[in-house]
């Protein structure tokens, strides 16, 4: 019988918490299922690692996560000396699922993640029958409805035009004409078009095909990081339970970083209400400074530092050229992260920005939309870059005013809003001394094509989960900023712009 008291750790053993040791002794004498809220830092991964020891070798355990490289260490480790466990992502599951039942092929170059994208693109007069009416600006906001609501119904199973309008409605999305119907027509040309699949199709197709697993029904299924799981998520698990199979969801709400591409914030909500759950805590940050740890308390109760954790500092009014290679810099929004990354390179540290190909994909996608030649930094000008996407802008905040009967003070903080506001702010910073477009595409290219991953990092807040550092700068960075900017707006004299 496998010790309780001690915790594996590679080749390194310690001493295991009374948490922990409650987590084991359901697993092997209990019969319920566990809903385990983790603290940031508990040692969630090392835990559920330890807890299948004590499941009996005649059962068959699945361990699913998020994370690829979180996979690839626990095949490593666990797979070889435990023959009942199976270690996979989620897409992982839903590829097997789909293989296993012969919709698509098992080997070849299936997965296309321009897929919907692209079939949108080549057939929207087919689709829709009043794009060729819409303005310029309105094709814009109309093909990017279409886009974010192709997903976030395949993140919900949302099939009808109904359900497609509640899911726009969760996520602010206003419809410009006829959207709810030609995503429609495009799910079901999805559902049936398999000889390419993207990431989303792998969680969604197992439940829209009513796919039941033969070979993949499992006693134990494990499901890392439960806050970030989606509707399509769940239900793709539950395909796999067999009958009296128990669960074992880990997660903290506080931590809950998907909610952008479909999560449900009730995710940990639902796994609890499920009958014969069990409520555990994992609240020892074995990660943090007893300092952190306390600042923490202020926004999550659920944390407790280590007996022997060290101190550790927090310090305010530090300059972010005090930062060194290995360390991190964070911030809430894209534009001041660009502006330091910029600023280290002139300074000539060693620098790389987390997530740089998406920042620059989305404000390469604005600037083609202007379909400017000149920045017009000064916005003198009617058809210059930087006029013409703050008239999208203000565009986009009449519209949403319009649509949720909101007061101008009020709309500045929908995040479609803020995410725009912000990829202007970069596309700003990054024309600073230029003058024509194409000059501007070309620093992206430089800037943004390094492939470095040395030096300092850089780092919005929700790409930064799970990473460690030694040291953590966090830039200061409020949405009052953002208001202050949009309200200076509103009031110098741009005549150009039309508002």
């Amino acid at each position: 019988m496998e010790d309780k008291d001690i915790i594996k750790f590679g080749n390194k053993e310690f001493k295991s918490s009374l948490y922990q040791k409650e987590i084991f002794t359901e697993i092997e004498q209990g019969c319920n299922n566990m809903v385990i809220t983790a603290a940031a830092g508990s040692a969630k991964t090392t835990t559920i690692e330890n807890c299948l020891r004590f499941i009996p070798k005649d059962k068959k355990c699945l361990f699913l996560a998020f994370n690829r490289s979180t996979v690839g260490k626990l095949k490593e480790e666990i797979e070889t000396s435990l023959s009942n466990v199976k270690i996979m992502t989620f897409h992982g599951l839903g590829f097997r699922l789909l293989s296993e039942s012969n919709v698509i092929a098992s080997n070849g170059d299936i997965i296309d993640d321009y897929k919907y994208i692209n079939f949108v693109k080549n057939n929207i007069l087919e689709l829709s029958s009043t794009y060729e009416s819409l303005s310029k600006l309105d094709k814009i906001q109309y093909i990017d409805n279409i886009n974010k609501l192709i997903n976030y119904s395949r993140y919900y199973i949302s099939m009808t035009i109904k359900e497609i309008g509640r899911t726009a409605q969760k996520y602010g999305i206003i419809p410009i004409d006829d959207e709810y119907s030609v995503v429609r027509k495009v799910l079901i040309w999805g559902k049936n078009s398999l000889e390419k699949i993207d990431h989303t199709d792998m969680i969604w197709l197992p439940n829209v095909l009513n796919l039941e697993p033969k070979f993949l029904k499992f006693d134990f299924i494990f499901i890392d990081e439960a806050q970030d799981t989606t509707m399509a998520h769940q239900s793709m698990v539950d395909k796999c339970f067999k009958r009296s199979a128990r669960f074992i969801a880990v997660g903290d709400i506080r931590q809950q970083i998907n909610v952008w591409c479909g999560a449900t914030e009730q995710a940990i909500e639902e796994y609890k209400k499920r009958p014969n759950t069990k409520q555990i805590s994992l609240p020892i940050s074995y990660r943090c400074p007893k300092a952190i740890v306390n600042k923490a308390k202020q926004f999550a109760s659920n944390i407790e530092a280590a007996t022997d954790a060290i101190e550790g500092e927090i310090r305010y009014d530090v300059s972010y050229n005090d930062a060194k290679e290995g360390d991190l810099i964070l911030c809430r929004v894209i534009s001041k992260l660009v502006e330091t990354y910029l600023n280290l390179l002139r300074n000539n540290k060693k620098a790389y920005l987390k997530g740089s190909e998406e920042v620059k994909e989305k404000c390469i996608n604005y600037i083609n939309a202007s379909q400017s030649k000149l920045i017009d930094y000064n916005c003198i000008t009617k058809d210059g870059l930087l006029p013409t996407l703050y008239n999208m802008f203000f565009e986009k905040k009449n519209k949403i005013m319009a649509e949720f009967n909101l007061e101008e003070e009020e709309t500045i903080y929908h995040s479609d809003l803020v995410e725009m506001y912000d990829c202007i702010e970069v596309i700003k910073t990054m024309a600073e001394g230029l003058t024509t477009v194409e000059e501007l595409l070309e620093k992206f290219n430089v800037i943004f094509n390094n492939g470095n991953t040395d030096g300092i990092q850089l780092s919005t807040i929700h790409k930064a989960k799970g990473l460690e550092a030694d040291n953590v700068f966090i830039l200061a960075h409020k949405y009052d900023r953002i208001k202050f900017c949009f309200l200076t707006l509103i009031a110098v004299n741009l005549p150009l712009i039309y508002r």
